[in-house]
């Protein structure tokens, strides 16, 4: 999370004295374990292992999503250092949340949100580095969860089965997943941070990995999971991702000549839109002309 110019601050307590204390059960649930700092029970391994879109992806097939996201970084900056196009940097972020069951337009406005200009080398003042902004905690977040694979409670290996899992839908190969698993499991955060600045594939999995671990541990809720990825230094902080989102998903165009009326009468029509294709032939039908007055 950006520290200092965005103003964010993520604070997960997290190894030895400082470890969570509060935990979170359900005693309806028989079997708890533990998953980094969260107590996650049975119910919530399901959600972890999730890989379908929710919120604001729904109806919105891949291309929509891709297109959308690519003209916003194009807009925002044409020229993200780290990518070699908005274009190939709105699939991966699009490839990175299908793979680890995020929504893609959440996590892009995250991104946005974080990184600012879509470059993979920023640094905030505090160290959070890439995209997502990944601190020390939240490295050592993910390092805790992806350990499960090697623990001698079977129970609780169950975790760092999923990960690795959902880490295989993203770097689709066997090497390649396991390159990625030792360096979670063995990199120092020094280490982790130096290739945050260089590896938009690293940076997009880690910050989606993490987001994921939240989005469990918070049985599904993408609001709880985003402010807990915060840790709750910025005033609603879920609010902005939320604006973005709405930004991101149906962004009008201010470059026609249409009074705020008529633009509110087009938002309205688009919002019961299953899909930019409906809404583009909704607008039609009710603009004298044809021309795109409603970009999304």
């Amino acid at each position: 999370m950006t520290k200092g110019i965005f103003g964010t601050l993520m604070i997960v307590f997290l190894g030895g004295n400082n470890l969570l204390q509060a935990k979170y059960c359900d005693n309806m649930e028989a079997q708890v374990f533990d998953v980094g700092g969260f107590t996650i029970a049975d119910s919530k391994l399901k959600i972890l292992a999730e890989n379908k879109f929710t919120q604001y992806s729904i109806n919105l097939g891949e291309d929509e999503v891709v297109n959308k996201i690519t003209r916003l970084i194009t807009k925002v900056n044409p020229n993200p250092r780290g990518s070699a196009s908005p274009k190939a940097l709105a699939q991966n972020i699009f490839d990175s949340s299908k793979a680890y069951g995020v929504d893609p337009i959440l996590y892009a406005a995250k991104i946005w949100q974080e990184s600012g200009q879509f470059n993979v080398d920023v640094v905030a003042p505090g160290g959070d580095t890439g995209l997502s902004q990944m601190t020390g905690d939240g490295l050592d977040e993910i390092s805790a969860q992806y350990k499960k694979l090697k623990s001698k409670n079977k129970d609780e290996r169950q975790v760092g089965n999923i990960l690795a899992e959902l880490s295989q839908n993203y770097f689709s190969t066997p090497n390649s997943t396991n390159d990625w698993i030792d360096w979670v499991l063995t990199q120092s955060n020094t280490q982790k941070k130096r290739t945050l600045v260089k590896s938009v594939e690293y940076a997009l999995a880690a910050g989606a990995s993490l987001f994921k671990i939240y989005l469990a541990a918070k049985n599904g809720n993408y609001k709880n999971a985003i402010n807990q990825y915060n840790g709750g230094g910025v005033k609603d902080y879920y609010g902005k991702i939320n604006n973005k989102a709405d930004h991101l998903r149906q962004k009008v165009s201010h470059s026609c000549h249409l009074s705020e009326a008529e633009m509110q009468h087009l938002e309205a029509v688009c919002a019961i839109a299953d899909s930019e294709q409906g809404c583009e032939a909704l607008i039609s039908e009710i603009l004298p002309q044809s021309e795109k007055y409603y970009d999304i």
